[in-house]
């Protein structure tokens, strides 16, 4: 019998997401600018290492959220307590924050990147919400709940947005010299109370008595029998080049606009705010489309493969418009093509977030799914550990070569999501076997193409 999620909760489990959203993007929008004034890093030629600081930073956020992934889904296993695990990634979540910001205090660049990898153990409450919708919603109606579910994320992700950028200037207004606080640390008392209103929220709102547990699964099913399907290896994939895409756009994004383009963090937030705008209706047009005959019968390949193909061409453009690349265009120009190609990547992100958990729900039972898309979103987090590691090692090697690498793991993805989705269930193949199978084939697509 299918789920049937109650009001009351799917409430309260989308105000967890779009809190933890939210506190990631009111962050996100000027940890550069403080990694800058807390390290006095602020000349040209010191501009390096504030570079270094700031991979540290996006890299350790993902790194704990990774580990929150399966540390969380265990927990709810074990425990049975969804309330429970909730209450404690929340109160982590708001340590990290409490960390981040005491290092104006401290004077102390150590505590911001400690506190982004804090808040990022806390931020595994994401990810129990997700699996919360996808065991409590029937599958003809799932892709309706999770483009919801992103909706309200990427809202978290604008209203955030918004908010660094309105308190650009907080710390010259009266109640910035009376309190102390500025731009940089006014944005994260705003996420600290929002994550305790959430935390207030799951203890007071979430009905224990209405859900069906995520350790509600057979006992004799492991992740390991799961993995072998190709399918679920080729999402594994997907939500780690989802993450890792983003994220490294996300990086080189900040460092384009602050150090070539020359703005400031007004025009920084506005950016994003775009930026999280676009994704909003991304999210919300994939769940109106989800809705469609033509979308269920063979939508998610569709989508997927015109998504990354669009990413491709908004990663180049992101590139053509740093100046050391068309060093003889004029700044107009390159802020155009800079503000295009950012906006693109991120729409399609925004509709990949959407397709992504329903494609990977027709390759597994609906008993495994709290089983599987921890370790999906684990992947992503993955991914986007690696980017900020690799954009910096992209300084250094060119951005062509790299480029030209992803441009083909994109094709091999492409190329592997028709046979994959073309792949029965019941024809079971050894996971070593899949994944080499998979692996090897994009292998020899990114050598054809470098």
């Amino acid at each position: 019998m299918e789920a049937r999620i109650s009001k009351r909760n799917f409430v309260t489990v989308m105000f967890v997401g779009f809190v933890n959203y939210l506190e990631w993007s009111i962050v996100m929008a000027s940890i550069f600018p403080f990694i800058k004034k807390i390290s006095h890093l602020t000349q040209e030629s010191q501009q390096q290492r504030a570079q270094v600081f700031l991979a540290l930073a996006q890299s350790l956020f993902p790194l704990g959220q990774g580990l929150s992934q399966a540390a969380t889904s265990l927990a709810v296993k074990r425990l049975r307590e969804v309330k429970v695990v909730l209450i404690v990634t929340l109160i982590i979540a708001v340590g990290g924050n409490a960390m981040y910001m005491s290092a104006t205090i401290a004077d102390s660049v150590i505590l911001i990147i400690a506190g982004r990898a804090v808040a990022g153990l806390g931020a595994g409450s994401g990810g129990v919400a997700y699996c919360f919708i996808g065991a409590n919603t029937p599958r003809e109606s799932r892709a309706k709940y999770m483009g919801y579910y992103r909706a309200i994320c990427m809202l978290g992700v604008l209203i955030g947005t918004i908010v660094a950028t309105l308190l650009a200037d907080f710390e010259k207004t009266n109640v910035g010299k009376a309190t102390g606080l500025n731009e940089c640390t006014a944005p994260v008392v705003i996420s600290i109370t929002c994550l305790v209103a959430s935390l207030f929220l799951v203890v007071l709102a979430l009905d224990e008595s209405n859900y069906i547990l995520l350790g509600d699964v057979q006992r004799h099913i492991s992740t390991g029998f799961s993995i072998p399907n190709r399918g679920v290896i080729l999402c594994l994939m997907l939500f780690f080049l989802n993450g890792f895409i983003t994220t490294w756009v996300g990086y080189i994004m900040q460092l384009i606009a602050y150090n070539h383009l020359g703005w400031h963090l007004e025009a920084f937030g506005w950016l994003t705010v775009g930026v999280s705008a676009a994704a909003s209706m991304g999210s919300l047009g994939t769940t109106f489309l989800a809705k469609s005959e033509c979308f269920r019968r063979d939508g998610e390949r569709t989508t997927i493969t015109i998504s990354y193909v669009f990413m491709v061409i908004g990663i180049m453009a992101v590139y053509l418009s740093c100046p050391m690349v068309m060093p003889r265009e004029s700044s107009e120009f390159q802020e155009v093509t800079f503000v295009s190609g950012v906006v693109v990547v991120f729409l399609m992100y925004s509709v990949c977030g959407v397709v992504l958990p329903c494609l990977t729900t027709k390759f597994v039972d609906k008993t495994m799914i709290p089983v599987i898309m921890p370790h999906c979103l684990a992947a992503m987090s993955c991914g986007k550990v690696m980017a900020p590691l690799l954009a910096k090692a992209e300084l250094l090697l060119g951005w062509d070569a790299v480029f030209l690498a992803f441009a083909g793991y994109h094709i091999g993805v492409r190329e592997n999501t028709k046979y994959c989705t073309q792949f029965k269930q019941k024809k079971k193949k050894s996971s070593v076997f899949s994944f080499c199978s998979i692996f090897n084939r994009t292998i020899g697509l990114v050598f054809q193409i470098s």
